[in-house]
């Protein structure tokens, strides 16, 4: 069964991005950094401070905001002509009112980078803040001109239109950006108390039901619903969700400790932006720094978990890639990426039980993902068990891929277990599909050949 491994071993190829400078991070957030795993090292000269305070003890003992300006003023410092650094700082400085030093670090994002959405975004914020809705809506305009969809500029846009008595155009950009992103619970909530407040309460009624519908304890959804209904005159259902509310506990939060925690997200957001920043000049340890104290932050954003990830792979710390990679699964278990990330880190620390665990629940959450079905069956077919399911698996993703590499793997898995005679059919097959393919036309031979053997004998 030479072909099987030969089979395997010409999956996954991939090729080597060419060398290019630092770009803007803007509007894909460094989504495709050029030599993601290259190590570079750092100038012997170079401190690795970032800024970060190293004596606290816990988060109350720590001064967040002079900690938050002092990484943003190294960044800042280090790299005076990337907009990006000027961003990570305004959005500081922002937060904690420095309103007329975040206008000027946002203008400066602009006369390094005349299109950068993100400074636009900002400008609109200020705007926002002093009432002048009109400059602050041609400023969100322009924000999603340069970052399509971008979900913070729709919202804030929304709400600009809204506050300047254009209800019917809030509503639009919110419909907008749910026909790109109809899984978006909250802009579905912002829709349904924008129709609420225009008085079109049978569209605000959808709204907060498909609002319900993505996350069903969202006391505001109910709450809007409930408005809704009964001005549509459905008073009974509105008192059965309101009695409904009624058995639910009370879940208020201490307002000190709630604020605490708001400050934390805010700070860990911005140290998140300010490592990809470190991560695009390829600094990668400042990098770390910062992506791990944004995690100790708020240990539920996805995007710092998601860096955490790539950074550990990157320092070969594959057991702490995949406790982060365990960690998103918790967060977010209907999303397959994060689970078919959890399955490659096992596998590659050669847990192939654990991995195909992962594998099948990409399976069930994305059942037309071939990736899933790709790297479940190879499982199978190196380790040599769980054969039947593997030939089910490629039967499975042959239903929906008309490929020939689905028909190679189901081959390979009816093979190993000596059904030849629907091997070759499955091979024949793929050979009709990919002609040109010697691979398979070699491995469609052995099989003949085996057939032949087994006949004689």
């Amino acid at each position: 069964m030479a072909f099987v491994a030969t089979f395997l071993g010409c999956e996954n190829k991939t090729s080597k991005q060419p060398n290019k400078q630092p770009e803007p991070i803007q509007p894909t957030l460094v989504d495709a950094q050029p030599n993601s795993n290259e190590r570079v090292p750092l100038p012997a000269a170079e401190p690795l401070d970032v800024g970060l305070s190293q004596d606290w003890e816990s988060f109350q003992k720590t001064d967040l905001i002079d900690e938050a300006l002092r990484v943003m003023d190294l960044l800042v410092e280090r790299f005076p002509d990337s907009a990006d650094s000027h961003e990570a700082r305004a959005r500081v400085q922002l937060l904690i009112g420095q309103t007329a030093e975040a206008k000027k670090s946002w203008e400066r994002c602009l006369q390094l980078v005349p299109n950068y959405g993100y400074a636009f975004h900002g400008l609109g914020l200020i705007e926002t803040k002093m009432s002048q809705y009109k400059a602050a809506i041609a400023l969100y305009q322009k924000a999603l001109e340069t970052i399509p969809n971008y979900r913070d500029s729709a919202r804030e846009l929304s709400d600009a239109y809204l506050k300047d008595g254009q209800p019917k155009l809030s509503a639009k950009t919110l419909e907008d950006y749910l026909a790109v992103k109809p899984d978006d619970s909250e802009f579905w909530l912002r829709l349904g108390q924008t129709y609420n407040a225009g008085l079109v309460f049978d569209k605000a009624k959808s709204a907060f039901e498909k609002s319900l519908e993505l996350a069903d304890d969202n006391p505001k959804a109910e709450q809007g619903l409930m408005i809704a209904l009964i001005r549509l005159g459905d008073r009974e259902r509105a008192k059965e969700l309101a009695d409904k509310a009624k058995q639910r506990p009370n879940r208020e939060n201490d307002p000190i400790e709630e604020l605490l925690k708001n400050e934390r997200t805010d700070i860990a957001n911005r140290y998140w932006f300010a490592a990809l920043v470190y991560k695009s000049f390829k600094r990668y340890q400042e990098s770390a720094e910062l992506l791990e104290r944004a995690h100790l932050y708020n240990p539920t954003n996805t995007q710092v978990l998601e860096s955490l990830v790539e950074q550990s792979i990157r320092e070969e710390s594959l057991d702490q890639a995949y406790s982060y990679s365990l960690q998103l699964v918790t967060l977010n278990e209907t999303n397959p990426s994060y689970s078919f990330g959890a399955g490659a880190m096992a596998e590659k620390l050669k847990r192939a039980s654990d991995a195909a665990a992962h594998y099948r629940k990409v399976i069930e959450l994305a059942p037309r993902d071939p990736k899933a079905y790709r790297q479940l069956i190879t499982i199978s077919l190196t380790s040599k068990s769980n054969l039947p399911e593997a030939e089910a698996l490629a039967k499975a993703w042959s239903e929906f891929d008309n490929t020939a590499v689905p028909l190679a793997y189901l081959a390979s898995a009816q093979a190993m277990q000596n059904k030849l005679v629907d091997a070759e059919k499955n091979l024949t097959k793929a050979v009709e599909l990919d002609p040109n393919s010697k691979e398979l036309q070699q491995r469609l031979v052995e099989v003949r050949n085996n057939l032949r053997t087994d006949d004689k004998d």
